[in-house]
């Protein structure tokens, strides 16, 4: 089965594709938007929706990066948290609103995830660094090292770390296993 994980936000989408089968990582990266400084806020808000939804629609399709026959059969996140910065929120939301949208239309489950708990289910600890949560995801993910470092910005490759982390992690929830079964990789 292949896991989407997703570190969600509105100008920086986090991504990993995760085989569970094979226990690699096919690819990660990150969606990015930006404001479109000639535009008025709510037409930008549809286009930067509309950026997102392309770009994860990209992922979820039948022939996954390459992966002949392959099939998101799971998509996890990390759970939306409410700031103090209302603009953020409302923007994170939006970006909600379309990753819970495309799981609904290509039939995959949903499952949010808390950083606590993904840090838990990964090291032990809930206060785990991202590096600590680093080297666990390389541990247990072929080619993630190489994937990662492909990518040059630091603050991407946080966002991309931590949806390799959601992904690995939700295989350890409810659904996640439900799903495992469903896909005859239990």
């Amino acid at each position: 089965m292949i896991v989407l994980g997703i570190d969600p936000g509105f100008a920086s989408i986090g991504w990993a594709l995760v085989d569970t089968s094979a226990g690699r990582l096919l690819d990660l990266g990150v969606i990015r938007t930006k404001p479109g400084a000639a535009r008025r806020k709510c037409d930008d808000n549809v286009t930067r929706c509309e950026e997102i939804a392309s770009g994860l629609s990209e992922l979820m399709s039948d022939h996954v990066v390459g992966y002949v026959g392959g099939r998101v059969g799971l998509v996890a996140c990390e759970a939306q948290s409410w700031t103090r910065n209302a603009g953020s929120d409302r923007g994170v939301a939006m970006a909600w609103g379309v990753i819970s949208t495309l799981a609904w239309l290509h039939r995959a489950p949903l499952v949010q995830i808390t950083p606590q708990t993904v840090k838990h289910t990964l090291t032990g600890k809930r206060s785990a660094s991202k590096t600590e949560i680093q080297t666990e995801v390389g541990a247990r993910l072929e080619g993630f090292a190489e994937l990662l470092g492909g990518i040059r910005a630091k603050g991407q490759r946080e966002h991309a770390s931590d949806a390799a982390a959601v992904a690995l992690a939700s295989l350890k929830t409810d659904i996640g296993r439900v799903a495992l079964r469903a896909s005859g990789r239990n």
